[in-house]
C-alpha cells in the first residue's frame, strides 16, 4: 500500500511538473510575439518618420530660401547617375567680420599695396575668397573696391578672367574687371580687382523679406512679396527695375562676348545702393562669369546650379545647350522668387520634377497680373517658345511704366470698348493671342475667342502680332495629330550624306514630333533623305525619277544652294563666321538654322575644312573691292579675341566686304581694326563720333532733368539711366 501511494504521489508530481513546463513555454512564446509586434511598430514608425522628414525637407525647399551650389559638367553627370551630392552652399558675400588670424594676415600683391588696403572679409567659396578694400590713393572720399583671390589656375579661372577683361567698361549691369592691372597672378592663383557692391547679393536682398514677415504676405490670397515693408522705396516697379538691370547685364554679356552665363541665380547678382535726397537708389549687376560658355555648336557644357537649370540641360540636348533661352529660364526662376513668397515647386527635386513642370498649372502663379504672364513665358518647357532677351527687356520697360504710373501704381484696370483690337494671354497656349472685344460687362469683357475675360488678362493690340491665332494653332495641332512617322526608334535605315555623296547605314536614335530624326551619324535628318536598307546603288541621290522617265521639259533652277542637314557657317555681327546646320528650306529662298531663322544665302557659306599641307592651295579669285578705310601697307592695330587686346599689324591685301589680309590674320574684319592711337590725324573721324556721343549724352541728361521737373515716377527715371546717373555708383579714380 505504501509503495502504491508513493508511486501515485510521484505520478502526480510528474504530471504537475509537465504542465508547469508547458505553461512556461506558452508564456515565452507569447512574450516573443508581443516583443516582435512592438519591434514592428517601432520600425514602421521609424519609416513613417523618415517619410515625414523627407516630405518636410521637400516642403522646406519650396518654402524657405537657401543658397545653392553650382556644379561643373562632372558634378552634374554624377547627379544624373544618382550620386547624393550636397546641393546647399553655406557661404554668403554679405559683410561679416574677418574669421581667424589667417584671414586677417592676408597680404595683397605688392603692386596693389600702395593703392589698396583690406578692411573686411566679405565671403568665401569653393576656390577662393573675396575682400573689401579701401582705395588709399583717393583722399577726397571713401571709396572701396572688391578683390577676389582664386586659389586655382585652371582653364575655367582663366576663362573667367578673360571674360571680366572683355566686359571692362561695357555695361554697369554686368560685373567686369577694373584697374590697371586688373588682375595679378601669384604662385597659387589669381587676384582680381572688381567694383564693390555695398548691398550684398540678391539672395541677401530676398532674405530681408524673410526677416520682415509682413513682406511675405503669408496670409494674402495670392502670396506676393511686398518689399515696401522692408523699405518704402522698394515698390513693385522698383523691383522690376532691378530685374531689368539683371536682364540688361545678361544681354550685354551675350552681345559683347558671345557667351551665355549658364549659372544665373540670386547669389550671382550683386546689389549696390546709395541714399540721397531722392531716396534709396539701387542697381543690380550680374557676377561670377566662370561658367560662361560660347554660343556656338558644342561650345557649352551641362554645368550650373541644379534648381536653376532648364529641362534641356537635364536632358543634355546639344541643340539647346548654347542658346540664350538657357539663361532666359534661369532669369524666369529669379523673377519668380522676386514676385512670389515661394520657390517654384521643382525646387524639392529638380532632376525629376522640372520635366513635368507646367507654369500654366502652377497654383502660385495666379495670372491676375501681367508679370505673371511674363514668368509663364520665360518658364516655358519648350526652349523654342521662350521669349528673347530683347523682348523681355521691352516688356519689363512697359510693365515698369504701367506699374509706376501716378494713378495708383498701375493698379487701375485697362478700359476697352466694343470693337477694340486686343491681345489675350492664353494659359493653354502660353502666349498672347489676337482677339476682339464684342461685349463689355463692367470689369469683364466678352471676346470673339473667349467670354468673361478680366481686364488684367488683356492688353492693347500691338502692330506686330505676338502669337498665332487660335485657328492657326488649332490647324498646327491637327497636322501634328494627323502626321504619322515613317520610322521609329531603333530602326535601321540609310541616310544620304551630302558631304560624301552616298547612302550611309544608320540607326534611328530619336524620332521627334516635328517629323525629324536623330540618327547615330547625324543630329537632324528628314524623311526625304532617308530610306530603308536595300540593295542597290549607294551613289544615286534621293529625289524624283531619272530624266528619261519624266517629261523632257527643262527642270526649273534650284532655289537653294544648301540642303537640310548640311553643315554651314553663318556670318554674325559680333563673332564672325560660326558653324551651324540647316534645319529647314523656306519658300522665299532663306534658311532656318539651329540658332536662327530666315537666314539669307548671302550670310551662309559651306563649313570650311582644314587645309592639307601636301595639297596645293589654289589662289582665290579676286573679289570686288569696296570702299576701304585702310590701305595696303598701313600700320594698324587688330583686336584679338583670343588675347583680348590690340595687336600691331600691317595690311597686306584688300578684300571684299570690308575684309583685309594682315600679316597676323587672314580675312580680318574692318570693325576689329584701327590706326594706332598716336596717329592723331587718322582719328579725326573717331573724335567726331565721340563728340556726337557726348552731345547725345548731354541731351539725355537734359531730358532726364526735365522729366524730374515734370514729376516722372522715380522708377521710370531709373529705367532710363545707368548706375552712375542713379547716384548708386561712383566713378573709378584715375589712380587705379
Amino acid at each position: 500500500i505504501l509503495h502504491q501511494q508513493t508511486s501515485s504521489c510521484c505520478l502526480i508530481d510528474s504530471e504537475s511538473h509537465r504542465k508547469l513546463q508547458l505553461g512556461s513555454v506558452a508564456m515565452h512564446i507569447m512574450q516573443t510575439a508581443i516583443w516582435l509586434l512592438v519591434l514592428g511598430l517601432r520600425t514602421q514608425g521609424a519609416r513613417l518618420g523618415e517619410r515625414s522628414s523627407e516630405v518636410q525637407k521637400n516642403l522646406n525647399a519650396v518654402e524657405e530660401l537657401h543658397r545653392y551650389r553650382a556644379f561643373n559638367e562632372t558634378g552634374i553627370r554624377l547627379l544624373l547617375q544618382g550620386e547624393d551630392l550636397p546641393l546647399l552652399e553655406p557661404f554668403s558675400l554679405s559683410e561679416v567680420p574677418g574669421k581667424g588670424k589667417k584671414d586677417q594676415d592676408v597680404q595683397l600683391p605688392v603692386k596693389w599695396r600702395s593703392k589698396l588696403q583690406i578692411t573686411k572679409w566679405l565671403g568665401a567659396g569653393t576656390f577662393g575668397k573675396v575682400f573689401k578694400c579701401k582705395v588709399l590713393c583717393e583722399t577726397h572720399r571713401d571709396l572701396y573696391v572688391s578683390v577676389k583671390y582664386i586659389e586655382e589656375k585652371s582653364k575655367l579661372v582663366r576663362t573667367e578672367i578673360g571674360v571680366l577683361d572683355a566686359m571692362k567698361g561695357y555695361s554697369d549691369f554686368c560685373i567686369s574687371a577694373i584697374g590697371s592691372p586688373s588682375h595679378i597672378e601669384d604662385p597659387h592663383g589669381f587676384w582680381i580687382m572688381m567694383p564693390y557692391m555695398n548691398h550684398g547679393d540678391l539672395h541677401d536682398f530676398l532674405k530681408q523679406c524673410h526677416t520682415h514677415r509682413a513682406c511675405l504676405n503669408a496670409g494674402s490670397r495670392e502670396g506676393r512679396r511686398d518689399f515696401t515693408k522692408v523699405d518704402p522705396a522698394f515698390t513693385d516697379a522698383y523691383i522690376l527695375v532691378l530685374f531689368h538691370d539683371i536682364v540688361v547685364g545678361t544681354e550685354a554679356l551675350h552681345t559683347k562676348t558671345g557667351r551665355i552665363h549658364t549659372d544665373l541665380k540670386p547669389a550671382n547678382v550683386m546689389v549696390n545702393c546709395q541714399q540721397d535726397h531722392g531716396g534709396t537708389k539701387c542697381f543690380a549687376a550680374v557676377i561670377d562669369l566662370g561658367l560662361a560658355c560660347t554660343m556656338k555648336v558644342n561650345g557649352c557644357h551641362v554645368g550650373g546650379t541644379p534648381v536653376y537649370m532648364p529641362p534641356e540641360v537635364w536632358n543634355q540636348d546639344v541643340r539647346a545647350l548654347y542658346l540664350a533661352s538657357r539663361d532666359v529660364w534661369a532669369l524666369g526662376v529669379i523673377l519668380y522668387q522676386l514676385v512670389y513668397n515661394k520657390n517654384p515647386p521643382f525646387f524639392s527635386n529638380p532632376q525629376f520634377m522640372v520635366h513635368r513642370y507646367d507654369p500654366s498649372t502652377d497654383p502660385t502663379i495666379r495670372g491676375t497680373k501681367k508679370v505673371d504672364t511674363l514668368i509663364m513665358q520665360m518658364l516655358a518647357h519648350d526652349y523654342r517658345k521662350r521669349p528673347s532677351m530683347a523682348s523681355i527687356r521691352k516688356e519689363l520697360e512697359r510693365l515698369v511704366a504701367e506699374t509706376a504710373a501716378p494713378n495708383g501704381g498701375g493698379k487701375e484696370k485697362l478700359k476697352f470698348q466694343m470693337g477694340d483690337a486686343v491681345e489675350y494671354f492664353s494659359p493653354s497656349y502660353n502666349q498672347w493671342l489676337p482677339a476682339k472685344v464684342i461685349a463689355v460687362k463692367g470689369d469683364l469683357y466678352d471676346l470673339n475667342i473667349r467670354p468673361d475675360v478680366a481686364a488684367d488678362a488683356l492688353r492693347a493690340a500691338l502692330p506686330q502680332p505676338h502669337g498665332l491665332s487660335l485657328v492657326e494653332v488649332s490647324e498646327q495641332r491637327e497636322e501634328r495629330r494627323a502626321y504619322t512617322q515613317k520610322y521609329e526608334r531603333g530602326d535601321l535605315v540609310q541616310w544620304w550624306s551630302t558631304r560624301y555623296k552616298m547612302w550611309m547605314d544608320a540607326k534611328v536614335m530619336v524620332a521627334r514630333s516635328d517629323g525629324t530624326y536623330m540618327l547615330d551619324v547625324t543630329r537632324v535628318a528628314t524623311e526625304d533623305v532617308m530610306r530603308k536598307p536595300q540593295e542597290g546603288d549607294r551613289y544615286t541621290p534621293p529625289g524624283p525619277p531619272l530624266a528619261q522617265e519624266q517629261d523632257l521639259a527643262p527642270a526649273p533652277p534650284a532655289q537653294h544652294k544648301f540642303a537640310v542637314g548640311d553643315d554651314v557657317e553663318v556670318k554674325t555681327m559680333h563673332n564672325g563666321w560660326i558653324p551651324d546646320m540647316v534645319m529647314k528650306l523656306n519658300p522665299d529662298g532663306t534658311y532656318d538654322l539651329i540658332t536662327q531663322r530666315g537666314v539669307p544665302l548671302e550670310r551662309l557659306r559651306p563649313l570650311s575644312k582644314p587645309v592639307q599641307l601636301d595639297e596645293p592651295v589654289a589662289e582665290p579669285e579676286a573679289e570686288p573691292i569696296v570702299d576701304h578705310k585702310f590701305k595696303v601697307g598701313d600700320k594698324v592695330q587688330y583686336m584679338s579675341i583670343t588675347k583680348r587686346e590690340w595687336l600691331p599689324a600691317i595690311v597686306l591685301k584688300l578684300k571684299g566686304f570690308h575684309q583685309y589680309d594682315l600679316d597676323i590674320k587672314v580675312d580680318a574684319e574692318e570693325y576689329k581694326m584701327r590706326y594706332p592711337p598716336h596717329d592723331n590725324h587718322e582719328h579725326a573721324q573717331e573724335d567726331a563720333v565721340q563728340a556726337e556721343e557726348k552731345e547725345e549724352h548731354a541731351q539725355e541728361d537734359a531730358v532726364q532733368a526735365q522729366e524730374r521737373e515734370l514729376d516722372v515716377p522715380v522708377e521710370v527715371q531709373m529705367l532710363r539711366s545707368n548706375a552712375v546717373q542713379r547716384g548708386a555708383a561712383l566713378k573709378l579714380p584715375s589712380c587705379l
